[in-house]
């Protein structure tokens, strides 16, 4: 499975941060949102007309998708790359499956689902051994939920697929 790595950029850079990352062999996405836009002529009497402008804009701006982390070489030669995102730990931001595909949900225009599982949240489990038990979501990793179910004395710390949670 590709993890995409977060790279930020140079403000309105993604499309040649992009370019310049496919003609080093990476593979990239940018995904644009288009718009409507009017210009600002015809504000005055008997001035040009007004246009409508079809226009793109970044649905994250500043940031470029690639498939794995650009080498030092790379990001010193390609003009518009700041850094490759990383977590205070020092390990670079990857973006999960379920993350990409409401990205990708995104810029076409669907709704993108608010997910009611989080760490640190209450839930139910809906099915299996551990059927009608409540615990807390520790982490989440694309699909699959690590919840700790409290106990008399002890606790359990298992994984879950999140269709089978419910949120209380």
């Amino acid at each position: 499975m590709t993890h995409w790595h977060v790279i930020l950029t140079r403000p309105q850079r993604e499309g040649k941060v992009s370019d310049e990352l496919v003609n080093r062999g990476y593979e990239t996405r940018v995904y644009y949102l288009r718009t409507v836009r009017k210009t600002r002529r015809g504000r005055r009497k008997g001035g040009p007309k007004a246009k409508i402008i079809l226009t793109k804009t970044p649905i994250l701006k500043g940031y470029v998708l690639c498939d794995r982390e650009p080498d030092h070489r790379h990001r010193d030669e390609i003009d518009g790359i700041r850094t490759v995102m990383r977590h205070p730990t020092g390990q670079p931001v990857r973006l999960t499956a379920l993350q990409l595909r409401h990205i990708e949900d995104a810029a076409n225009g669907k709704k993108v689902p608010h997910d009611p599982l989080s760490p640190g949240k209450r839930v139910e489990i809906r099915q299996g051994i551990f059927e009608y038990h409540k615990g807390r979501v520790e982490r989440l990793k694309d699909d699959i939920a690590f919840v700790r179910i409290d106990g008399f004395m002890s606790c359990t710390r298992v994984q879950i697929e999140r269709e089978h949670l419910r949120p209380i």
